[in-house]
């Protein structure tokens, strides 16, 4: 049919729990922003042209809201010394159209920092996606588990 497009969206979903040593959970959802750079490589993925895959993320304690432009995070803080990355737990596939990424923070990383951004990031360094929550106060009482579901419409 001639004028019609097909048009396909990335988006992603992420749920957030803050659990303490005796296991209780805090939960929270929220969207996040695929950033220019993450959609970029995703098209260029589809003729080979780009072949990094998504490899890790990194945390940190921004303020600045996320936009299409980011290519970093605003404030990245480690996991512990010198450790400014880490891979995922686990990578599922919950319908033919999702990707989950379960993402931990555990007991011993980040402590002392007011964690309050998240982004995911190719291999080669190129970041996908940037969200932003309510600054969580890490303290070695406290993991935090983001599972990062990116979906596409």
């Amino acid at each position: 049919m001639v004028g019609k497009k097909d048009t396909l969206k990335a988006k992603g979903m992420v749920k957030i729990n803050v659990i303490n040593k005796d296991g209780k959970v805090i939960e929270s959802m929220t969207h996040n922003k695929v950033v220019d750079l993450g959609i970029e490589a995703l098209i260029k993925h589809i003729n080979g042209a780009y072949t990094s895959l998504i490899e890790y993320f990194k945390m940190g304690v921004g303020i600045t809201p996320p936009s299409a432009e980011d290519s970093s995070l605003e404030n990245p803080v480690e996991f512990s010394t010198g450790v400014l990355t880490k891979v995922f737990d686990s990578v599922s596939y919950p319908t033919t159209k999702e990707m989950k990424y379960q993402l931990t923070v555990d007991f011993t990383e980040g402590n002392g920092q007011t964690l309050s951004e998240i982004g995911l990031f190719f291999a080669d360094g190129t970041m996908f996606s940037r969200f932003m929550h309510q600054g969580v106060n890490k303290t070695s009482y406290i993991k935090i588990v983001y599972q990062y579901t990116i979906s596409i419409e």
